[in-house]
């Protein structure tokens, strides 16, 4: 049997495609197109909607391209080659380059790592990270910390938490540096965590204990972890001062903290004979 395209002439078979291609346009990605003016040439037409297809299926499956691929390709050498200053230099550069396509690296904790070691993550893992690529530039923020957890970090971020809540007494705001047991969880009507009200009466105790001072600043020191990393220990350091009056004094507790996954909670604070545990 003939086929029934084999009777169109060339230009016809072109308007029968771009039929088709209009359909599919329709059906599958809910474009609708407007008729063609007759002056438009079919092979015009064609090319259009070739090009709106790729865009459709692009915005699909969009294109994945390397980071090191999008700011160039730059030459550079592995981290034992070079010198110290030429790490640093080198890092710079390849920032610069990053820079310009709105890639940027954050490192919460800078003083935790040294040039070298942030150039050999940036040539060795990052240069090898896929991005989506639709033509346009779209900024991107990494944070070397979500690829190397900084435990330390994690743990005098929570002490200073923990700290703001005695400056401020908003205790209720401990949900997010407490251990599960002095939480509640309630999942009706809506899913919430709170402090639990004793937890916020030992709480105020410790402040009345300090009174007429309170506390003004406060940092935690002595940081000690676990070898399985699942359990640590500080020395928390208070400034306790009084209205109008410059100076302080010092007051030293101890707090000791448990990671969940990977999140470290406060589970256990001493300060002269208060405890809260």
């Amino acid at each position: 049997m003939n086929d029934p395209f084999d009777l169109l002439t060339p230009d016809e078979l072109i308007r029968a495609d771009n039929q088709i291609k209009m359909l599919k346009l329709e059906l599958f990605h809910n474009v609708q197109m407007e008729p063609f003016d007759g002056e438009t040439s079919p092979e015009s037409v064609s090319d259009f909607l070739d090009s709106i297809l790729a865009l459709e299926a692009m915005q699909k499956e969009p294109w994945e391209v390397s980071l090191y691929d999008l700011i160039g390709r730059p030459p550079f050498q592995e981290e034992s080659e070079l010198t110290n200053h030429e790490v640093t230099h080198a890092l710079d550069t390849i920032l610069q380059l990053m820079a310009g396509q709105e890639i940027a690296l954050a490192i919460r904790s800078p003083d935790d790592y040294d040039d070298r070691t942030i150039y050999r993550f940036v040539t060795n893992e990052l240069f090898q990270y896929q991005l989506g690529d639709l033509g346009e530039s779209c900024p991107t923020m990494f944070i070397y910390e979500e690829f190397y957890p900084n435990n330390r970090y994690d743990i005098v971020k929570q002490g200073k938490r923990f700290i703001k809540g005695l400056i401020s007494g908003t205790f209720d705001r401990y949900n997010t540096c407490l251990g599960d047991q002095f939480l509640d969880r309630q999942t009706i009507p809506v899913y919430a965590v709170s402090v639990q009200d004793e937890v916020i009466d030992t709480m105020n105790r410790l402040t009345e204990n300090l009174w007429p001072r309170t506390v003004r600043a406060g940092f935690l020191k002595n940081v000690s972890i676990a070898d399985d990393a699942e359990t640590a220990q500080a020395t928390m350091v208070l400034h306790l001062g009084v209205d109008g009056d410059p100076q302080y004094i010092t007051k030293e507790g101890t707090v000791h903290l448990v990671r969940y996954d990977f999140w470290w909670f406060i589970n256990r604070v001493m300060i002269d004979d208060w405890v809260l545990s």
